[in-house]
């Protein structure tokens, strides 16, 4: 997964939620656009989970946008 494809994805208007399958298996449910950043370099993304609770991905264990 790159930055780019990552940002093109979530920046799609109008914006439809959008899973992320990681390479542990887990799913990451992003259901708004404002919930997700990717760091400046490129390698992590911050997603906001809710609650003040934040979960850092780094971008290569994402294997699979559903």
């Amino acid at each position: 997964m790159t930055r780019e494809t990552l940002l093109d994805i979530d920046n799609r208007r109008p914006f439809a939620p959008y899973s992320l399958r990681l390479d542990n298996g887990d799913v990451v449910r992003i259901e708004q656009p404002e919930h997700c950043l990717v760091t400046e370099d490129g390698q992590t993304l911050v997603f906001n989970q809710g609650g003040g609770k934040l979960k850092f991905i780094a971008l290569p264990n994402i294997t699979v946008v559903e």
